[in-house]
């Protein structure tokens, strides 16, 4: 699939997705519902039993962080218009918390016991997510927080 995706080129490629305002493609759409133009489908969905692929490209406004890649079954409905909408409403939530578990994983990696700690509360004032720094245990198995 990836050998596909980045040296043969096919319909809703993720470079593809990444240029539109709404980065989400159908693939019957994009072969104007002859699938068997995308090597992808030929070559890889077809013999799986799939008849149409949804895909999403995960973004916030600092980039791409993800990509969800949806088969429909040959014996299912096709994809609607509901789908693509839900669809694309997830592209910037789900690209914002990508981002988001991405950064916090860097933290986590690089932490060291001198630097700085974040830790982001909830609306009440709850512990959402906290990096290492931002932990720290008292005596007993409590978790505290700076």
């Amino acid at each position: 699939m990836l050998d596909i995706e980045y040296r043969e080129g096919d319909a809703n490629d993720l470079s593809d997705l990444a240029a539109r305002p709404t980065p989400v493609g159908l693939l019957s759409r994009e072969t104007s519902g002859n699938l068997t133009l995308s090597p992808r489908y030929r070559d890889i969905m077809q013999p799986l039993g799939f008849r149409d692929e949804l895909r999403v490209l995960l973004r916030d406004r600092h980039g791409a962080w993800g990509a969800l890649v949806m088969g429909r079954a040959d014996d299912a409905p096709p994809f609607g218009s509901a789908e693509l909408a839900a669809a694309a409403a997830l592209v910037q939530p789900l690209g914002n918390a990508l981002r988001r578990l991405h950064l916090m994983r860097l933290a986590e990696a690089n932490a060291s016991e001198t630097a700085p700690g974040l830790v982001l509360l909830d609306a009440d004032h709850q512990v959402v997510q906290a990096t290492r720094p931002g932990r720290m245990r008292r005596r007993g198995s409590r978790r505290h927080y700076l």
